[in-house]
C-alpha cells in the first residue's frame, strides 16, 4: 500500500509540471503574437508615412482600414456575420466602398463638390504655374461658342504655340485597391467615354479651322494617379516639378473627399435606421 501511495504522488507531481509547461508555452506564444502584431502596425504606419507624409492620422487610419478591409460596410461585415449586403441608403445589392464613392446617388452633391475642387485646382495650376504664357484658359464649365451643343466641358484651353485647342475634362472613376490591372482598365474606360462624349465638339471646331483634341485628367476615387496625366499636364504648360506638386495635392484632396463621403454615408445610415 505504501509503495502505491508513493507512485500516485509522483504521478501527480509530473502532471503539475506538465501543466506549468503548457501554461508558460501559452504565455510565451501570446506575448510573441502580440509583439508581432505591434511590429506590423508600426511598419505599416512607417510605410504610410513615407508614402503619404502630408496625411493626417485620421487619413492614415482610413488608408489602413481600406487596405485591411475593415471598413464598417455591409459587404465587409459579410465575412464575419450573416448580415444583409444591401446598401443602407439606396438599397443596392452590395454595399462596397466603390458603390459608396461613385454609385450611391445619395452622395451626388458630394461627388459634384469633389469634381469642382479638382477642376478649380487644375485651373489655378494652369494660370499660376504657366510662366511662359503659352496656354490660355478660354472657358471653365461653359458651353463652347460657335458649336451647337448643350455639353459643357470642364476646361477649354488655347495653345499659343501652334494655335490648337484642348478640351480637358476631369473624371474620378473607382479604382480597385488590390488589383492594378482592373484599375488600369477602369481608367482606360473612363478616358474612352470622355473622348466619345466630347468628340463631336472637337470635330465641329476642327471643321471651323481650329484643330481641337480631347484629353482627360483621371484620378481614382481613392487618390490613385493615372500615369498618362503627366502628358496632359505637359501639354497644359506645367513643368515637371510643378506637376509633381500638383499631383500630391490632387491625390491628397481626393482621398480626403473619399473619407468625407464615407463618414457622411455612415452618419446618414445611422439616422435612417429605425429605432426599436
Amino acid at each position: 500500500m505504501g509503495n502505491c501511495m508513493v507512485l500516485r504522488k509522483k504521478k501527480k507531481k509530473k502532471k503539475k509540471k506538465k501543466k506549468k509547461k503548457n501554461f508558460f508555452f501559452f504565455f510565451f506564444f501570446q506575448v510573441k503574437y502580440n509583439m508581432s502584431i505591434e511590429l506590423e502596425k508600426k511598419f505599416s504606419d512607417k510605410r504610410i508615412k513615407q508614402q503619404h507624409p502630408s496625411f493626417s492620422p485620421i487619413d492614415r487610419d482610413f488608408i489602413r482600414a481600406i487596405k485591411n478591409g475593415t471598413l464598417r460596410l455591409h459587404a465587409n461585415k459579410r465575412r464575419w456575420t450573416d448580415i444583409i449586403q444591401t446598401c443602407r441608403l439606396c438599397g443596392y445589392v452590395s454595399e462596397t466602398l466603390g458603390h459608396v464613392l461613385a454609385h450611391c446617388k445619395c452622395h451626388a452633391s458630394m461627388w459634384h463638390l469633389r469634381h469642382n475642387d479638382i477642376q478649380n485646382r487644375l485651373v489655378m495650376a494652369i494660370t499660376d504655374y504657366n510662366n511662359t504664357a503659352s496656354v490660355r484658359v478660354v472657358s471653365v464649365n461653359r458651353r463652347v461658342r460657335g458649336v451647337d451643343s448643350t455639353l459643357r466641358p470642364d476646361i477649354v484651353v488655347d495653345k499659343m504655340s501652334d494655335g490648337s485647342r484642348l478640351i480637358v475634362d476631369v473624371t474620378v472613376p473607382v479604382e480597385h485597391a488590390h488589383d492594378p490591372c482592373r484599375t488600369r482598365a477602369a481608367f482606360e474606360k473612363a478616358r474612352y467615354t470622355k473622348n466619345t462624349k466630347y468628340r463631336p465638339i472637337a470635330n465641329a471646331l476642327t471643321c471651323q479651322g481650329i484643330r481641337t483634341r480631347v484629353v482627360a485628367l483621371i484620378i481614382g476615387a481613392l487618390g490613385t494617379w493615372d500615369e498618362k496625366n503627366a502628358e496632359t499636364l505637359k501639354e497644359l504648360g506645367i513643368s515637371t516639378l510643378d506637376a509633381m506638386a500638383l499631383r500630391n495635392t490632387l491625390c491628397l484632396q481626393t482621398l480626403k473627399w473619399a473619407r468625407r463621403i464615407y463618414v457622411r454615408h455612415m452618419t446618414m445610415g445611422k439616422r435612417n435606421t429605425p429605432k426599436h
